[in-house]
Parts: structure tokens; C-alpha cells; sequence
């Protein structure tokens, strides 16, 4: 609990804060660049996505217009709450994950899949399916997204992420940018995984299950457009390293099994 007077300063904008309010008693003033924004009255609350690790910085100044009573709560000991409720947890970020997209709207799921060279091969009608078994999630800064083991796609809605191999970024991801659609595809396989970046990044996920559920409804039909379309070998990998300039440096077997588990395959579309 916190008692602000009047014309106390409450958040500042600019800085960073990990706590929520709410507003018991009183009324404050929201301010962004020293210029009146709205008025907060009992039973207001902010700082939610502070708290949950979502924002580093605060974007507006609220400060208090007549005394407030505030509670409030600190993302540290929500952390501590949720650690012995790990599934409400995930429900509490999918919750947020899903607002957050509601907030960007104006943007389909479809839309977004239209854009993604690879995709496009298969048609408006699998696209629009695939749109509709996409699911939104929400990581925070530094946060796992897609481990060496999972088996889906991801396309970056807001902020950024990284894509690690063995502990090197190979590749920054900023919004609108896809990763794993060749692998969701079966045209490749990866070793990597992906991080959050900046405060937090929300993003959509194709699973690689719904994928090929897909091309079987569908008798196969988006399959055979790829292989019209691209010529891969799976497994390949190996050889085309081992046939490599660095055989010159005479590397042992052994040698060049870690340079290609160190190797990232790549997939591209003509003109991509």
C-alpha cells in the first residue's frame, strides 16, 4: 500500500518500473510529454504490463491529482506467486498474448501468411486454413520461444527475436519477419532456437503437426506444388560439407560431423 499527495509523482515516463497500481482512493492525472492526457478515478488500475515483464519503460507520467491510496503489486512477488502455479501461469500469458493481438487487428492472420514467399506456393484456400490454427503467444525479453526440438513456425508480430545456433545469433527478427516455415514444411531440418528480444515480443506459431494435417486434407496437393516448384534433398547436408573447400584443411570425420551440426539449413523461393 502507498499514500501519494497531491502532485507526487507516482510513475515517470521514461523510466523503468515493474509494479501495478490500482487506484483505491483518489484520482490522478496522466501526462505524456508534459501535456494532459486523461484523469485515472478510483478503481482504475495501470502498470500491468510492468508488472508481468512485458515493458521496460514507462511511456506516460501518472501523477497524483488529488491524495491517492494505492495498492499495488511488484513483479517480483508475482513471479514468486506464480511459481507454484505454473499452468495458470501460461493461461495468464496467453490471456495478455491474445489482447495484445486484438490490439492489432487490423492485420489478419492471413494476411501475414500471404506474405511469406514459401507459403504463398500453396494457395489463398490453404493459406486461409493455416490462418485460422495459427496461435498467438507472448514471451518476454530474453525468453525461449522456439526450442532445438520444436516443430513449428513463427512470424513476429511486435518486437524482436533472435535465432540462435549453438549459442551464435544467426539471425535478428524484427516484425513481419518469418522463421521455420521450410522446416513446418519438411524441406528442412534445423538445430536452432529462438529468443526474445527487447522488452517482450508477441508472435504467431504454425505447428508443424497442423501443417501436414493440412496437406492431407487436401490429398497432397499443396506437396506436390513444392516439389514443382523447389528441388531438395533431405539429409544432404553432410555430404555437400564433406565435399566442401574444407576437406583441403584434411578435418578427420569426426571433425566435420561438428562443422555441420554447426550449419543451419536454408530454404528460398526464386526471387527471395
Amino acid at each position: 500500500r502507498k499514500i501519494i499527495f497531491p502532485g507526487q509523482i507516482i510513475v515517470e515516463e521514461g523510466t523503468e518500473s515493474q509494479e501495478m497500481y490500482a487506484i483505491a482512493q483518489g484520482e490522478a492525472i496522466v501526462e505524456k510529454d508534459g501535456r494532459h492526457m486523461s484523469n485515472l478515478l478510483e478503481g482504475s488500475a495501470f502498470g500491468e504490463m510492468a508488472v508481468l515483464g512485458l515493458t521496460s519503460g514507462q511511456s506516460v507520467t501518472i501523477k497524483a491529482e488529488r491524495m491517492c491510496d494505492l495498492q499495488y503489486l511488484n513483479s517480483y512477488d508475482l513471479e514468486t506467486i506464480l511459481e507454484d502455479f505454473p499452468q495458470d501461469k501460461v493461461q495468464l500469458f496467453q490471456v495478455v498474448a491474445t489482447m495484445m493481438r486484438e490490439e492489432l487487428a487490423e492485420i489478419s492472420n492471413e494476411e501475414i501468411l500471404r506474405e511469406v514467399p514459401l507459403l504463398a506456393l500453396l494457395g489463398d484456400g490453404f493459406i486461409k486454413r493455416l490462418a485460422e490454427q495459427m496461435q498467438v503467444r507472448v514471451a518476454r525479453k530474453e525468453e525461449l520461444i522456439k526450442s532445438k526440438n520444436d516443430k513449428f513456425f513463427v512470424s513476429i508480430l511486435q518486437g524482436t527475436a533472435s535465432v540462435f545456433l549453438s549459442d551464435l545469433v544467426i539471425r535478428e527478427l524484427n516484425e513481419g519477419d518469418t522463421y521455420g516455415e521450410a522446416q513446418s514444411l519438411g524441406l528442412v531440418q534445423s538445430n536452432c532456437e529462438i529468443k526474445a528480444g527487447g522488452s517482450s515480443c508477441l508472435y504467431l506459431v504454425g505447428d508443424k503437426d497442423v501443417v501436414q494435417k493440412l496437406f492431407e486434407a487436401e490429398g497432397g496437393r499443396p506437396r506436390d506444388k513444392l516439389k514443382s516448384t523447389a528441388h531438395f534433398a533431405l539429409d544432404k547436408g553432410k555430404g555437400v560439407i564433406e565435399s566442401s573447400p574444407l576437406k583441403v584443411m584434411n578435418f578427420s570425420e569426426a571433425q566435420l560431423d561438428k562443422v555441420y551440426h554447426l550449419c543451419e539449413e536454408c530454404f528460398a523461393v526464386a526471387d527471395q
